[in-house]
């Protein structure tokens, strides 16, 4: 069954609408509503809106995964994917649109990988992931790429800490993401092409 909720004033959860969905495996990301079926099919739930959906790639969703709507506001419009692969080694990307078959591209295909986030973040698309560090390939640090054309870069690394895990933050204005660290603590990084700029620590 998927059902939609709303927060109601007193803090409980109301419920909208419910429908029975026989072949939902689960959504396929964490930010949007892309619903993942038991035959490896994709839709974005829209309201009001019925969906072509798409086929994803054989080994999707891998270890963790992110899916992203190329338009939130049109069902049919197709999803971008980024998976890391059951070998927990590269990053998948890949482009899916109704009617054509997913050609996926593996990056970094011998880096081993951590946990993934990706999400529709400021302007554009993000993607965030935890992997060994380039100065310290013992210890984890924070990376991310543009989607769907850019190229994995760190973004964020501490000498004294090992990155635990990265989540995209909603953001209509600046894409932001948040690292948190192997000690409790946490960074809020600004995303660019040139890398992550830290906004605080706590």
């Amino acid at each position: 069954v998927l059902s939609v909720l709303r927060f109601a004033t007193d803090g409980s959860l109301e419920n909208i609408h419910s429908t029975i969905a026989r072949t939902a495996r689960g959504f396929a990301s964490d930010h949007h509503p892309v619903l993942l079926t038991k035959g490896g099919t994709l839709e974005l739930v829209v309201p009001g809106a019925s969906a072509r959906p798409v086929s994803s790639p054989g080994d999707f969703p891998g270890k963790g995964c992110g899916a992203i709507p190329i338009d939130p506001t049109n069902a049919s419009s197709g999803i971008l994917l980024t998976w890391v692969p059951a070998t927990g080694r590269g990053l998948q990307v890949c482009t899916c649109v109704p009617g054509t078959p997913p050609v996926p591209m593996l990056l970094d295909r011998k880096i081993p990988m951590g946990q993934l986030d990706a999400s529709i973040c400021g302007p554009g698309a993000w993607a965030v992931f935890t992997r060994p560090d380039e100065d310290d390939p013992r210890r984890m640090a924070a990376w991310g790429l543009s989607l769907p054309n850019g190229k994995p870069m760190q973004l964020l690394h501490r000498p004294d800490r090992a990155a635990r895990g990265v989540q995209m933050v909603q953001n209509p204005l600046v894409p932001v993401a948040v690292v948190s660290w192997d000690d409790g603590s946490a960074s809020v990084v600004r995303l660019s092409s040139k890398g992550g700029d830290v906004l605080w620590t706590v």
